[in-house]
Order: C-alpha cells, then sequence, then structure tokens
C-alpha cells in the first residue's frame, strides 16, 4: 500500500498519525513509535503487512458500522419493527 493511499485511508477514518499507532500497539501488542509511524508515510519504509491489513479492516469496519446505522435509522428499520416476530417453539 502506498503512503497517499494510507493517508486517505487515515483521513477517511478520521484518525491521525498517533491514533494509528496507538491503536495498533493497543491492538496488536506491538511497540511502534512515532519515528517509525513516520518513516511509513514519509516513504522512506514500506508500510508493514500487519497495518496494511489494519487499516484495511477498520476501513470495512467503518463502512459496515455506517451501513448498519443508516439501515437502522431508514424507512426500512419502521418496517422491520413493525413486522410481528414469530415466538420460540411455534
Amino acid at each position: 500500500m502506498s503512503p497517499e493511499r494510507a493517508n486517505l485511508i487515515l483521513r477517511v477514518l478520521g484518525w491521525r498519525h498517533a491514533d494509528l499507532c496507538r491503536r495498533m500497539n493497543r491492538l496488536a501488542g506491538t511497540t511502534y513509535k512515532s519515528g517509525d509511524v513516520w518513516k511509513w508515510f514519509s516513504g522512506v519504509r514500506g508500510l508493514p503487512l500487519p497495518v496494511v491489513v489494519f487499516l484495511r479492516l477498520s476501513l470495512r469496519n467503518a463502512a459496515l458500522s455506517r451501513r448498519i446505522a443508516r439501515l437502522s435509522s431508514g424507512p426500512a428499520a419502521a418496517a422491520l419493527e413493525a413486522t410481528p416476530r414469530p415466538r420460540r417453539g411455534q
């Protein structure tokens, strides 16, 4: 993944470089520092594979969350709530 694409994903997610570093360290148990992140996004080094996978999955998770929120607040949600649900055992 290019640094430009990674920056675009960060903007879409509303994260800064420090947020990415913090979340990766918390989730994966890594010890990335701000200098490491700077090297990735300045083009000195490529992004590590775990970071690329984390960014892509975070983007997918955000898209699915937005879709669920949109469906739960629209007219489809009202139609789902109006339909009677079958009881267990019947």
